[in-house]
């Protein structure tokens, strides 16, 4: 049986809706915070147009990952982006700072 893409984000909800109690909460990874800092390092330090890190970014990070989340706007509310919001511009602090 094939299962078409667009129904992938479907199943993963459906997954993540059965997975357990809703108070579960998820955190990252001690390398997964070293490698967030050292990928914000390279960035700042090492890239070829040397965009700095900073609030703008961090919205445009903010922006395009919702985007790829979800691009069709039929997953999130607009009280779910208003909730995510607060941390529009605030990811480049928290990739320095390891704070995933």
């Amino acid at each position: 049986m094939k299962i078409k893409l667009w129904c992938l984000p479907l199943v993963f909800a459906a997954a993540m809706f059965n997975a357990g109690p809703a108070t579960a909460e998820l955190s990252p990874l001690l390398q997964q915070s070293r490698a967030a800092h050292l990928s914000a390092e390279i960035l700042r330090l090492h890239h070829y147009k040397h965009t700095p890190l900073d609030d703008a970014l961090s919205a445009k990070i903010f922006d395009n990952y919702l985007k790829v989340l979800d691009s069709e706007k039929i997953f999130f509310l607009q009280t779910d982006i208003e909730r995510f919001s607060s941390a529009r511009t605030h990811l480049d602090e928290a990739m320095l700072n390891e704070n995933l």
